[in-house]
């Protein structure tokens, strides 16, 4: 006898901010006095602020085989899993720091993974 599973995902995507890194120098003319902490300190601005854009929602799908076979008075179970079945490769992580590098991934999804695996029940 078979059995299948399947989950899947659907989850709001990673929140898209950005920041912009200026030093005391730079924020003198407009503070009208250097910061707080030294002429060398640095301050980090919200360009855009957390919840307006978001990345794409992140969707999975997860698939499970399954049978058992008697083995005497015990069973084994065989299982043969799928991860990330669309094999879509959803950003998890990015570069919020506003310049070139913006929005670049630094972390992506997983692609499709397989698994086999037994368990023995005595």
């Amino acid at each position: 006898r078979f059995q299948t599973s399947a989950t899947y995902q659907n989850i709001p995507g990673i929140p898209i901010i950005s920041s912009y890194l200026r030093t005391s120098p730079q924020l003198a003319p407009f503070l009208g006095r250097p910061l707080a902490a030294g002429p060398t300190a640095t301050a980090t601005i919200d360009v855009l602020p957390p919840g307006v854009l978001y990345e794409d929602r992140l969707q999975q799908v997860d698939v499970r085989f399954s049978r058992v076979f008697p083995v005497g008075k015990s069973k084994v179970r065989a299982n043969f899993d799928v991860y990330n079945l669309s094999n879509r490769s959803n950003v998890l992580n990015m570069t919020t720091r506003f310049g070139p590098q913006w929005l670049q991934p630094i972390q992506i999804m997983g692609g499709r993974l397989l698994k086999l695996s037994a368990q023995f029940d005595f």
